[in-house]
């Protein structure tokens, strides 16, 4: 059975939240930073003899895959508490929710300060930041 969460008790998520947040954040940068150091290898090895670049490349690769699998790891944590992530850019967390006596997802998107009702997005949930 799924758990819903009231108003407070998904505020209370907040600091965990923003913490996986900044973690996927960092992991995503690296990996936009290791791609573009990939594809400038990528490009010279074209150039000269790919000889020599075989390893680095590997190494790169190898390094992508343990922040994929790092951010993986973050969502799966976000999962075990009942939570949802329709989406890692921009970080979308959905949190099962009760209001008013009603079914609802309060919905937290990276760098908005709120929780909103996602029945009803034009009237935010005001959230500690």
């Amino acid at each position: 059975m799924e758990r819903r969460r009231n108003l407070e008790e998904a505020q209370a998520l907040m600091p965990l939240l923003r913490s996986v947040a900044l973690e996927i954040r960092d992991r995503r940068i690296r990996i936009a930073l290791l791609r573009a150091e990939r594809r400038e290898i990528v490009q010279v090895a074209a150039r000269q003899s790919p000889e020599g670049f075989t390893r680095v490349l590997q190494d790169l690769d190898l390094e992508i895959e343990t922040q994929d699998r790092a951010i993986e790891s973050c969502i799966r944590e976000l999962r075990g508490i009942g939570l949802r992530v329709p989406s890692i850019q921009p970080l979308i967390i959905h949190i099962p929710g009760t209001s008013e006596g009603r079914r609802v997802t309060f919905c937290w998107e990276e760098g908005v300060h709120a929780l909103e009702d996602e029945e009803t997005p034009s009237s935010p949930q005001r959230a500690a930041s």
